[in-house]
Formats: structure tokens, sequence, C-alpha cells
């Protein structure tokens, strides 16, 4: 019986051991990192929420809200993320570093296969111009003075379809179902995304975000450019 016991024992420390060592070996799936989506201005630092409206058919309006905060998490660069609750909301005057978020469901099917039609409303601060002047003249002519003045708004406006049949989203629909490590590990991952509502939405606010800061970065070349000429 003892020699049993220690049996155990010693397959229990290996085991233990392999899992230590090998990550996400025993996960009946390949798990992958979070998708990360990239900022293009370092300037931009916070983000707000500023509305959100939607079909009845979308749900709950504090899960799409949490749903945007998650991935909100993962741009890089973005340290604080707010909800403005009212109209008034002291966190909706500009102020430098901080962008603004609005989203509309216009149409949400989750059944499978899920889709969802979204419209996105992003206003970020001007991106600052590269001055010539050395630090020490901007800061004799009040540098920091001019930095908390508001810098009027670049708006980004633009609806968003994601259907589940669609082959164009496909890799991201694998990468993002293969980052979630958390819930039901009996399903196939891709499978769980398409047939629960809340997996669902965090996929649609998480394209949302990455189509947002895409087109975002679009913009910041843009303006390189015409700084350029």
């Amino acid at each position: 019986m003892n020699n049993v016991r220690g049996t155990i024992a010693g397959l229990t420390v290996v085991l233990a051991a392999l899992s230590l060592t090998s990550g996400c070996a025993f996960l009946p799936f390949d798990a992958r990192p979070r998708p990360r989506i990239s900022n293009p201005r370092p300037d931009l630092d916070e983000l707000v929420l500023v509305g959100f409206t939607g079909v009845a058919a979308a749900g709950d309006k504090v899960q799409w809200e949490r749903s945007v905060q998650g991935q909100l998490l993962d741009i890089d660069g973005i340290d604080r993320i707010q909800v403005a609750l009212a109209a008034d909301d002291p966190l909706r005057i500009p102020a430098p570093g901080r962008a603004f978020l609005g989203l509309t469901v216009l149409h949400f099917d989750p059944y499978y296969p899920p889709e969802a039609i979204i419209e996105i409303a992003l206003d970020v601060p001007a991106a600052p111009r590269r001055a010539s002047k050395s630090v020490l003249e901007l800061d004799r002519e009040g540098r920091e003075r001019l930095a908390s003045a508001s810098a009027p708004a670049a708006p980004l406006r633009f609806q968003l379809r994601v259907d589940a049949d669609d082959a164009r989203i496909a890799k991201d629909l694998v990468a993002f179902a293969h980052a979630q490590l958390d819930g039901d590990r009996g399903l196939d991952p891709i499978d769980r995304v398409l047939r629960d509502s809340g997996r669902f939405i965090d996929f649609v606010s998480y394209l949302a975000l990455k189509e947002s800061f895409r087109r975002l970065e679009g913009a910041a070349d843009a303006e390189k450019g015409t700084d350029a000429k």
C-alpha cells in the first residue's frame, strides 16, 4: 500500500511539474496570447465612453459598455478608461490626451450564425504639431499653458458589419477565440464565440476598436504626409 501511495505521489509531482513547464499544453486547444491593438497616437492615453444605444435585440447596455472597456485594456498606451454617466459629466469636457467613443448597435442577431451592424463615433484631439523650436524656447513661451487648451476634435464616423459567415473576418475570429482562456473549455473556442452571445459581443467590441484605431492610424499617416509637404 505504501508503494502505491508513493507511486501516486510521484506521479502527482511529475504532472504538476509538467503543467508548470508546458504552460497551456493541457488545454484542449491551441491557446494564444490576446490580440493587441496598436495606438498610433502616443499623446492619446485616455478614452471616455460617451454613449451607447442599440436595438432591443442587442441586450443590456451595461454588458456592451463592460465589453468595450474590457477590450480597451488591450490597446497599447491607453491608461485610463472612463464612462460618462450624464450629459453634464465633466468627463465630456475635451482635455489633452482624451478621446471620446460612442457606439450604436443598428442590428444584432445572436442566433447562429450571429451578425451585428454597429456604428462607431470616435473623437480624438488633434495631433500635436511638431515644433521647430527647442524645448527651452517652448517653455519660455508658455508651452504648458498652450498644451492645456482644448484642441479641435478629429472625428471618425463609420459603420461596421460583423457577419460570422464572412470569410474576411475569419482570421480575427480565430485569433480572438483562441485567446479566451476563461469559461467552459468543453466547447471549441470558435464555436463558443459564435454560440455565446456574450462572447460574440466581446468579439464585436474588439473588431470595432481594432477598426477605429486602424482608421486613426491612417489619419495620422495622412497628417504626417501633409506636414512633410
